[in-house]
């Protein structure tokens, strides 16, 4: 499972850079048939905005689910990478040993200097990047099941000193980020 935290909601301030990544998300989704596509949204009305934005070439597409509800708990066993952008549940995933994929191309630098997101966590778990071709490198490479695991053996590393800094509630603040 792959799961993309929605960031669609005009508060982030990035719609160029949510478009491009639901883009890449849709065409991961399209040519990774073994693997179910997870789209975490807020509610049911912010899926339906993103389901009716999308290109009728990904109507047919059988792996990919939009969601807005969404136990966060399944984060730890059952998700291989995560994919967000301010958002307090990126927090929640840094506990895991789960690669965090950071988008922050096109109007993300914007968004970064207009406040929208706190954000200036690094780990060995948390990639940043900078280009939609580094984002696709990324994803095709955490696909793969050796470099996945190569992936994880690294993150495992400073799992612990991650576990102390992040309170057990956390997954009940989500939208609250700014808070």
């Amino acid at each position: 499972n792959i799961l993309l935290f929605a960031f669609s909601d005009s508060n982030y301030f990035a719609p160029k850079l949510w478009q491009s990544v639901l883009e890449e998300f849709l065409k991961l989704a399209k040519d990774n048939n073994d693997y179910n596509f997870y789209v975490k949204t807020k509610n049911n009305e912010s899926t339906e905005l993103i389901t009716d934005s999308i290109d009728k070439k990904y109507a047919n597409v059988s792996n990919i689910y939009f969601v807005h509800e969404l136990d966060t708990k399944i984060l730890k066993d059952k998700i291989r990478f995560i994919i967000s952008f301010s958002s307090t549940l990126l927090i929640e995933s840094m506990v895991s040993t789960i690669p965090l994929l950071v988008p922050m191309w096109n109007d993300g630098i914007k968004s970064l200097e207009k406040g929208a997101t706190i954000l200036d966590l690094n780990n060995d778990a948390t990639q940043y990047l900078y280009s939609i071709e580094s984002f696709k490198d990324l994803c095709n490479e955490l696909l793969d099941d050796l470099s996945f695991s190569n992936y994880v053996k690294k993150i495992e590393t400073t799992k612990n000193g991650r576990n102390e800094y992040i309170n057990y509630y956390v997954d009940k603040i989500d939208g609250k980020r700014t808070k």
